[in-house]
């Protein structure tokens, strides 16, 4: 779906932004149960969370309102994003992550832009996601598009100091 500038060395990186396959459920799960543990101290509640929601998300999974998309360079997965029905007129964009050597370089900011762009072809008014005050860069990238953190609650189940936030935007 397009090529993204690498502002640190200015070159270009062929960036691929697709529809998943089948294969790739193993690495959101995977990528999520390494990635979050080991940079932001989630526990294995929050492990055993991801595998059943995931699981559950693909299991009713409608391609008409759903969707899973995969940034990659060259064959190699960089990062995901989904979208998934709440309600008729509202998704939630879910499984957004992005490998370390991908950040800073735009690709968050495509994922989500693309995601946004699939929520407005589905006919969606609103959208909503669920994250934790830790990931800071992820919630500038909201932030910046134009959501709002409309409620904030502990999950010490999900490790010390683990602020859950949800944050809604009108499409």
């Amino acid at each position: 779906m397009g090529v993204i500038k690498n502002r640190i060395s200015e070159s270009l990186y062929p960036i691929t932004i697709r529809n998943f396959v089948d294969d790739d459920i193993d690495y959101l799960i995977l990528r999520h149960q390494i990635l979050y543990p080991a940079e932001y101290g989630l526990s294995s509640a929050f492990v055993n969370d991801v595998n059943r929601v995931v699981h559950q998300f693909v299991g009713h999974f409608d391609a008409s309102k759903e969707c899973i998309l995969i940034a990659e360079v060259d064959g190699r997965r960089l990062g995901s994003i989904a979208i998934s029905k709440s309600d008729d007129k509202t998704a939630q964009l879910r499984f957004f992550l992005l490998e370390p050597e991908a950040r800073g370089k735009g690709i968050g900011k495509k994922l989500i832009e693309d995601a946004l762009d699939f929520c407005r072809e589905k006919g969606y008014t609103h959208i909503f996601l669920e994250t934790i005050s830790k990931l800071k860069t992820a919630r500038h990238i909201y932030k910046s598009k134009g959501f709002k953190i409309t409620h904030t609650q502990e999950n010490p189940a999900w490790g010390k100091d683990v602020i859950e936030e949800r944050w809604d935007m009108d499409l």
